[in-house]
């Protein structure tokens, strides 16, 4: 049976969801700008620790900030 869902290009739907390029430049860069890590090993870090780098630098902006 044919699927009555189409994609944008009238493909089915599904595949493989992508993080907006945009957000993962902004991502890196920041964690870059505060631990000075290589590009290479943050464009291979997982999303998942990669949004646990970000919720730290937070919260240590919030400590030294004295919200924290």
């Amino acid at each position: 049976m044919r699927s009555r869902f189409r994609g944008r290009h009238g493909e089915p739907p599904g595949g493989i969801a992508t993080y907006a390029a945009e957000d993962l430049h902004a991502e890196i860069a920041y964690i870059a700008y505060y631990f000075h890590w290589p590009l290479s090993e943050l464009l291979d870090m997982e999303h998942v620790y990669r949004r646990a780098y970000l919720r730290q630098i937070r919260n240590i902006h919030q400590q030294v900030d004295g919200r924290g």
